[in-house]
């Protein structure tokens, strides 16, 4: 699937962003930067296809000698693709290329360089927009979206330890902390704030989108740059989220300063959270996270991009552009609990790609979930995170699925650094708050998942997993890479009817849902 993608974008897409994935054209969605080139090549790396990633980054260097582009670019979503794939690319590349010379080291600085005007306001948050060649535009919002201005430290922080140079660490943090400190108390955050005023244009608060990567990157950039202070804003971040934010349950968008429900909306942006949980160790609320999406794909292929919970009932965003959050969760979920179930579910996403988004040259977004119409549109992402994921799902001895590797919201992995490498502008002192693990007693510390078979042809599965695997089952991902072609559709439709006859498949609408969750 991924070389299927891969091989349509560089052979019909490029030099443009993406691909259109309907028209087999290339599409022009962000910077025209080689967007699905450099967002996408270190999959080839952690699939183990490293002839293509040599030669990627060869092709990269090549039609790319700087960013000297007068083009005007979101800062987050150039700081988390482009620069992100940049940075996790030259990691990789640095363990494993002998031939590699840090050639998209410089790259990435220079791209770094043409963010630093976006941060010259008088709170230190950044604009939003920045011109790649002129800086800020004249004409430019001073509005910026929480996650936005909050959400650049894995990427800036890790350039700062590859280069020396700590402007861009302190760039990236300096605007984390400046959010942060216009909380409620609450300990909510808005969804749109003013950067030069710092006053809350927009106070809904949740973990959609507009704020969703900024809980993240708390987190992450925690656990990869032992800074204190993250770990401080994480835990009372987190713990304001799981207290006002929720309702039987659900994450719904509240008002940051009374915590009033704003609307009963479920974002598909949201499925992340449950892996967010698992990675430090939440792993009942993550395991029931996860739980209710399996029940939700059992009413749609995909989930919607909106979703009322009060009713059941689409909003008026029915699309889904093949997004990564679900398989995201799914996947770190498993690292944490290591059920088989999960690998079942994921299975049956992965299947729904294949056969409900696949086109001629690739694969193509949902335009409706229920009549599965589909969009001229396949988003970077979909190469860059849920192929990623879903790989890493069914190859657990890859060099990847360890804890010295820590995943950006892109999914660009970047290294844990170790204590003797901390940068030399973060002053250690002693963890402030105790660790959220559960004690190793704890009677829901490693919850077993049951309830997948529910969400996915589990026979089919394990038909693939026992019956086609070309090495060991568990030991790599043939098992899975050749299911589609060795298994002829007549036996696929076999094993679904197979299946069919030995679970309950009522409909999440029906008694299904409400059963597990309660009526709200």
């Amino acid at each position: 699937m991924f070389r299927k993608g891969w091989n349509g974008y560089l052979r019909h897409g490029f030099p443009h962003d993406d691909l259109a994935a309907l028209s087999c054209t290339g599409r022009k969605s962000q910077g025209e930067y080689y967007l699905t080139l450099i967002d996408s090549a270190d999959t080839l790396a952690m699939m183990g296809l490293m002839e293509p990633f040599a030669k990627t980054i060869q092709l990269i260097t090549t039609v790319l000698p700087n960013f000297d582009l007068n083009v005007n670019v979101s800062l987050f979503e150039t700081n988390i693709r482009i620069l992100g794939g940049l940075v996790s690319s030259h990691l990789i590349a640095t363990e494993k290329l002998p031939a590699y010379r840090g050639e998209l080291l410089p790259l990435a600085r220079d791209l770094g360089n043409r963010f630093l005007p976006a941060f010259n306001t008088r709170t230190g948050i950044p604009y939003g927009t920045v011109n790649l060649r002129h800086g800020v535009p004249p004409a430019e919002t001073p509005v910026v979206c929480t996650a936005c201005a909050g959400s650049l430290l894995l990427e800036m922080g890790t350039l700062s330890h590859l280069t020396g140079d700590p402007r861009y660490y302190n760039a990236a943090k300096r605007a984390l902390v400046e959010v942060w400190n216009r909380r409620s108390y609450l300990d909510l955050l808005g969804n749109h704030l003013d950067s030069q005023s710092g006053v809350w244009t927009a106070t809904t608060s949740g973990i959609a989108g507009a704020i969703d990567s900024l809980y993240e990157y708390l987190w992450k950039a925690y656990t990869v740059f032992h800074d204190n202070d993250l770990y401080d804003m994480f835990v009372q971040a987190y713990q304001a989220i799981e207290t006002h934010g929720t309702r039987d349950g659900w994450h719904v968008p509240v008002e940051m300063n009374t915590g009033d429900t704003g609307s009963s909306t479920f974002a598909n942006l949201q499925c992340f959270w449950a892996g967010y949980q698992a990675s430090f160790g939440e792993l009942v609320k993550s395991t029931i996270m996860v739980q209710r999406m399996a029940h939700l794909t059992n009413q749609f292929a995909f989930l919607p991009e909106l979703l009322n919970i009060r009713t059941w009932t689409l909003t008026g965003h029915a699309d889904n552009p093949l997004r990564p959050e679900l398989v995201e969760s799914v996947y770190f979920l498993y690292q944490a609990v290591k059920e088989p179930g999960l690998q079942e579910f994921g299975f049956e996403l992965l299947k729904r790609f294949y056969e409900k988004a696949q086109t001629q040259c690739g694969f193509a977004s949902i335009a409706h979930v229920e009549s599965l119409y589909k969009n001229d549109h396949m988003e970077s992402f979909f190469l860059a995170e849920s192929l990623k994921y879903l790989y890493l799902l069914f190859d657990p001895s890859n060099d990847f699925n360890t804890g010295s590797w820590i995943y950006t919201t892109e999914a660009h992995p970047v290294r844990v650094l170790v204590n003797r490498l901390r940068p030399k502008w973060d002053i250690p002192r002693p963890r402030p708050i105790p660790p959220l693990r559960p004690p190793r007693d704890h009677p829901d510390a490693s919850p077993r998942v049951r309830w997948a078979h529910q969400a996915c042809d589990a026979r089919e599965w394990r038909y693939v997993r026992d019956h086609l695997a070309w090495s060991k089952p568990y030991t790599g991902v043939n098992w899975v890479r050749h299911w589609p072609n060795v298994v002829p559709p007549e036996g696929i439709d076999m094993l679904r009817r197979a299946a069919d006859a030995g679970r309950d498949r009522r409909p999440v609408g029906a008694g299904g849902m409400l059963n597990v969750t309660g009526a709200w």
